[in-house]
């Protein structure tokens, strides 16, 4: 757990709302005739970020409701990255899985630790207002 602090970020290129996996010939190959290959593209997942350093990768995903969902799909997207055919030269890079978020909570961080996932905290003024009229706490 870790306070956000742009400074620490220096990645070589940073990618983001970008699409993860991709379709192997042997799924291409199952397509019925006549049928588009963009039919995948349903079942493709999209990472909020992907951040490419010296030697790692960090890929990010922020959730301003409901962060729980975001330790399945960070572990999801590191299994898809080694899978995307414009990443193949990072394959074998270790990843880092990174949580974005303004919710604090005991459990999501212990959830998170297990599953070795690092949860930075961003509580921006206009965070907290959104949230705020979203659950209407006042």
């Amino acid at each position: 757990m870790q306070e956000f602090v742009v400074e620490h970020l220096h990645p070589w290129r940073v990618y983001f709302r970008t699409r993860l996996g991709g379709v192997t010939d042997e799924m291409r190959a199952g397509i019925p005739e006549g049928v588009n290959e963009k039919i995948f593209s349903v079942t493709q997942r999209y990472a909020d970020a992907v951040c490419i350093f010296v030697e790692h990768v960090e890929i990010w995903e922020a959730k301003l409701i409901r962060p729980l969902a975001a330790i399945t799909q960070l572990q999801l997207y590191e299994k898809a990255f080694r899978k995307t055919p414009e990443f193949s030269m990072y394959h074998d890079w270790p990843i880092s899985l990174n949580l974005l978020t303004p919710i604090r909570d005991e459990d999501l961080e212990d959830l998170c630790e297990a599953a070795g996932i690092t949860i930075v905290y961003c509580e921006p003024t206009w965070v907290t207002e959104y949230l705020s009229g979203h659950f209407r706490i006042r």
